[in-house]
């Protein structure tokens, strides 16, 4: 039996128990043009990421600001890249609990100038804390520079922008069902992933399904407090022996699956 097959073979042995749900938990993609699907997605993620580094480290205290940070972040990416001949992957699972949206980099590559096109500046002034504004601004230089250092050492990628996960649905396996799909949309296509992780946690289950770390970057390095944003990518073709490896970890505990790339 060749190594591919081997790991095919304990991918598919190694899955997580049968779950009575488990047709909830089917990975489906939103309707580019709906905008009912567009708002639903735009909530769940704003929800399940209340308590991420992006939002505790920039937003105001109070709950509309801290839930409109990533509203606002995935309707203005969402809405720019839409512009382009092909929509952006938008996927979720079928109970709505778990949601990933990514983008081709840099054909998908989201301007400054179409951020403010579709209202971007006003986001950043009304939800985030004056004192991170400039701070926010140079990180998200930062993050695309390593982006653009990325696609000249491999190429096109995927960029996974955001992949989130109800903290009351979480440790069930649903954002490695997203990882999966995404893995195979990327392997189908030839391109290398690529993410920016925000938490320990996410990089440990990024980690299981064949992401490698790069570089850790912190928007404000000499704070204390200041985040750590780890930035990730996946090679093509690996998804047989990364699914192998992150059903069995599955089977011994659910992971933690919330966290953004972005």
């Amino acid at each position: 039996m060749t190594t591919d097959q081997e790991a095919a073979r304990q991918a598919a042995s190694a899955q997580p128990p049968a779950s009575s749900d488990s047709s909830q938990q089917a990975v489906v993609p939103f309707a580019p043009t709906d905008k009912q699907d567009a708002e639903s997605a735009r909530e769940l993620i704003a929800e399940a990421l209340l308590q991420d580094q992006s939002v505790t480290y920039f937003a105001k205290r109070k709950l509309r600001h801290q839930l409109g940070v990533w509203r606002e972040m995935v309707r203005l990416n969402y809405a720019a890249a839409l512009s382009y001949s092909e929509p952006p992957l938008f996927f979720t699972t079928a109970c709505r609990n778990s949601a990933a949206l990514c983008f081709l980099y840099p054909a998908q590559q989201v301007s400054m100038w179409q951020y403010i096109r579709h209202g971007g500046l006003a986001p950043l002034v009304q939800h985030f804390r004056a004192s991170r504004w400039l701070p926010a601004l140079k990180h998200q230089a930062a993050l695309d520079r390593e982006k653009a250092r990325c696609v000249e050492r491999r190429g096109p990628l995927l960029f996974v922008f955001v992949l989130a996960t109800r903290a009351e649905h979480r440790n069930r396996g649903l954002g490695s069902r997203l990882l999966r799909r995404i893995a195979a949309e990327a392997d189908a296509r030839g391109l290398w992933c690529y993410l920016e992780a925000s938490s320990p946690d996410n990089r440990r289950l990024y980690l299981r399904h064949g992401y490698q770390d790069v570089k850790e970057l912190r928007p404000e390095p000499r704070k204390e407090g200041s985040p750590v944003y780890y930035i990730m990518e996946r090679p093509p073709g690996c998804g047989a022996a990364a699914a192998a490896a992150a059903a069995a970890a599955e089977t011994e505990v659910w992971h933690h699956s919330s966290g953004r790339a972005a």
